[in-house]
C-alpha cells in the first residue's frame, strides 16, 4: 500500500471516528514537543560555538564550565601567558600563608592572654579565699569584743550602782599628798551635792563673776559631761574656738595631770569681771568616755598612779599662785572619777540646796559619803551647806523655813555637827540681764555676802584682791591660759 492509500485511508477513518483520530495526534504531538525543542537547543549551541566546536573537534562544555568560561573571560588576565597564571597562584600563596602566620601571632598572643587570666583567676580566688577567711577572724574577733563589752559595762553598772563604795578602796599606785593651803596660797572650792538640779552650776558660775569683781584671777573648771556651766559662761563665739582647737580636760586627765597640760585646756572669759580675770576649764560629752576608762583601768589595777590624785597634782603647786587665785569646781551629781578628782583636791566642798523636801534628804547622803572619803584619808576639806533658789522675798515663806531649820537635825548623823550652815540663802533670779546673776545690780548684793561668810570659813584663804598675773597665753579673747 502506498503513501497515498494509507493517507486516504487515515482520512476516511478519520471522518468515520472523529474523536480516536483526535486522541491519537494530541499524544503523537506529545511524543514529539519534546524531541523538537531538544533539536532546536542544540542547534542554538552550535550557533553560540566556533566553527570547531560546531564539527565536534571539541568537546560541549558543561553548564558549570561554560559559566567559569565567562567569568575567565572578564578578566583582564585572559590573554596572560602560562608564566602570569602561576606567578598569581605564587601570590595568592604567599598572601595565604601571611595570613596564617598572623592568625598563628593571633592565637599565640591569645593563649598568652588566656593564660594571663588564668593567672590572675587563681590569684583572685586565693586573695577571696584570704577576704574570707579574714572576714571570719574580724567577725570572731567583733563577737570577742562584744562580749568583753557587754561583761564592762556590766562590771560599770555594779560599780556605778555599788554608791561610790568603789572610790573608798585601797588601790596600788602612786598617790599625791594633800598639800595644806598655807603652803600654796590658792584656794580650790568644790560645788558638789548628788543631787542634780539644786542650782550647782549657777553658784559655781556666780561666785566666779564675783570673786573675779573684786580683783582676782578665778579658774572655773567643769567637771560634769553635760557641759552645763562651759554652755552658761561661753559665747557661741567662744564655743567655736574651744571646739576648733580642742581645749578640753579630756586630755589634761589622759595625760597623768599636769598644771601645765591643765593650761593648755583654760579659755580667758570675756564677761567684764575688771579688775579682775575669769577663766573656764571646759569638758564635752567625751569627757564621760575618759572617765570610764581611767576608772576601769584603776579598777582593774592596770593604772601606774592612782586616778582619784590627777587633779590633786596639778593644782597642789606652789606654781599655781603664778595663775590663779581661786578655783571652783561645778562637779557633777555622780561619784564619777572627775566627781572624785574634785574632792580629793578641794579645800572646802560647799552643797548646794533647794529648800524642798526631795532635795533636803538628798544632804545627809552626801554628807555620810564625804565623811567615808575623808576616813580614807582621801580629802581634807571642809564643808558648808548653801540654800539655793528660794523665794525671792528677804524672809523665807513658811515651809521653807520649816525645812532650812530642820536640815541640821537631819545631817547630824552624818557629820553635820562639823558643817556650816551658811545664813545667806541665795534667792531665786529668772530673769537676768546676762550670763551672771552676780553682775547684776537686781542680786549682786547675795553673793557677796556669800562670798564674805565663805571667806570667814576658809583659814588662810587668800580671797582677796592680789598681784598675781594671768596666763600669758590668756590675755585675748579664746586664748588659752
Amino acid at each position: 500500500m502506498g503513501l497515498t492509500e494509507l493517507n486516504r485511508l487515515l482520512e476516511s477513518y478519520i471522518q468515520q471516528n472523529p474523536l480516536p483520530a483526535l486522541l491519537a495526534g494530541v499524544a503523537f504531538g506529545a511524543f514529539l514537543c519534546p524531541l523538537a525543542l531538544q533539536a532546536i537547543r542544540k542547534v542554538r549551541r552550535r550557533q553560540s560555538l566556533g566553527p570547531a566546536e560546531s564539527k565536534g573537534e571539541i568537546e560541549p562544555l558543561s553548564r558549570k564550565e561554560q559559566d567559569l568560561k565567562l567569568e575567565g573571560s572578564c578578566a583582564p588576565c585572559q590573554t596572560e601567558g602560562p608564566e602570569h597564571g602561576e606567578e598569581r597562584l605564587r601570590d595568592k600563596i604567599n598572601h595565604q600563608e601571611g595570613q596564617i602566620t598572623a592568625l598563628k601571632e593571633q592565637i599565640i598572643g591569645l593563649s598568652a592572654v588566656c593564660e594571663r587570666l588564668t593567672t590572675e583567676n587563681l590569684d583572685l580566688q586565693q586573695e577571696l579565699k584570704q577576704q574570707r577567711r579574714t572576714r571570719r577572724q574580724f567577725q570572731n574577733a567583733a563577737q570577742r569584743y562584744s562580749e568583753q563589752l557587754k561583761k564592762s559595762s556590766e562590771q560599770l553598772d555594779s560599780i556605778a550602782q555599788s554608791d561610790g563604795k568603789l572610790w573608798l578602796n585601797s588601790r596600788n599606785g602612786q598617790s599625791v599628798h594633800f598639800l595644806p593651803l598655807a603652803m600654796r596660797r590658792a584656794v580650790i572650792i568644790s560645788i558638789a551635792n548628788l543631787k542634780g538640779g539644786v542650782g550647782k552650776t549657777t553658784i559655781t558660775a556666780n561666785l566666779g563673776a564675783t570673786l573675779a569683781k573684786v580683783g582676782l584671777k578665778v579658774l572655773l573648771m567643769d567637771l560634769d559631761y553635760q557641759s552645763s556651766l562651759s554652755n552658761l559662761c561661753l559665747l557661741p563665739q567662744e564655743k567655736d574656738q574651744v571646739r576648733r582647737s580642742g581645749r578640753y580636760l579630756s586630755g589634761f586627765f589622759e595625760d597623768g595631770g599636769d598644771l601645765s597640760r591643765l593650761n593648755q585646756s583654760v579659755t580667758l572669759i570675756e564677761a567684764g569681771v575688771d579688775p579682775g580675770q575669769l577663766y573656764l576649764a571646759p569638758v564635752d560629752e567625751e569627757f564621760a568616755d575618759v572617765e570610764n576608762r581611767l576608772m576601769a583601768r584603776w579598777h582593774a589595777g592596770l593604772s601606774k598612779d592612782d586616778v582619784r590624785y590627777r587633779l590633786r597634782h596639778a593644782l597642789h603647786t606652789r606654781d599655781l599662785r603664778d595663775h590663779y587665785d581661786v578655783v571652783l569646781i561645778d562637779c557633777p551629781p555622780r561619784l564619777t572619777t572627775g566627781c572624785v578628782n574634785a574632792l580629793a583636791a578641794s579645800d572646802y566642798v560647799l552643797i548646794p540646796v533647794l529648800l524642798e523636801e526631795m532635795a533636803i534628804e538628798a544632804v545627809p547622803r552626801t554628807l555620810s559619803w564625804l565623811k567615808k572619803f575623808q576616813a580614807q584619808g582621801c580629802a581634807g576639806f571642809d564643808v558648808g551647806v548653801v540654800g539655793n533658789k528660794a523665794n525671792p522675798r528677804r524672809k523665807l515663806i513658811g515651809r521653807q523655813e520649816i525645812l532650812w531649820r530642820g536640815l541640821p537635825l537631819k545631817c547630824r548623823d552624818s557629820g553635820g555637827d562639823s558643817v556650816r550652815f551658811f545664813d545667806e540663802i541665795i534667792r531665786d533670779h529668772p530673769n537676768v540681764d546676762g550670763r551672771f546673776a552676780a553682775l547684776d545690780p537686781k542680786y549682786e548684793c547675795q553673793y557677796h555676802t556669800l562670798v564674805d561668810q565663805i571667806r570667814e570659813e576658809i583659814p588662810n584663804a587668800c580671797l582677796e584682791p592680789s598681784t598675781v598675773s594671768g596666763p600669758a597665753a590668756a590675755t585675748a579673747q579664746g586664748g588659752r591660759a
